[in-house]
C-alpha cells in the first residue's frame, strides 16, 4: 500500500467518526428541543384555560381603555415641555 492510500483511509475513518459524533449531538439537541417545546406547550395551555374563562375580547378592550382613560392622576415619568 502506498502512503497516500493509508492517509486517505485514515482521513475517511476520521471523518466517519466525526460525522457519527456530530449526528449523535444533533439527535440530543433535537431531543432537548422537543422537551422544551412540550413544557412550553403545557405552560401555554395552562395560561389559556383561565384566560378563556375571563372576559371576551371586546370586554377586555373596553376595560383596558377605561383604565387608561381614568388614570389621569397617574404619576408621570417625564415632565411635559411647555
Amino acid at each position: 500500500m502506498d502512503i497516500l492510500q493509508i492517509a486517505l483511509i485514515l482521513l475517511i475513518m476520521l471523518l466517519g467518526v466525526f460525522l457519527s459524533i456530530l449526528g449523535f449531538q444533533v439527535f440530543l439537541i433535537l431531543k432537548d428541543l422537543r422537551k422544551s417545546l412540550d413544557k412550553l406547550d403545557m405552560v401555554l395551555s395552562d395560561v389559556e384555560k383561565p384566560a378563556c374563562r375571563q372576559v371576551g375580547p371586546a370586554q377586555a378592550a373596553a376595560q383596558i381603555t377605561q383604565k387608561i382613560t381614568s388614570a389621569k392622576n397617574a404619576r408621570r415619568l417625564f415632565k411635559r415641555k411647555e
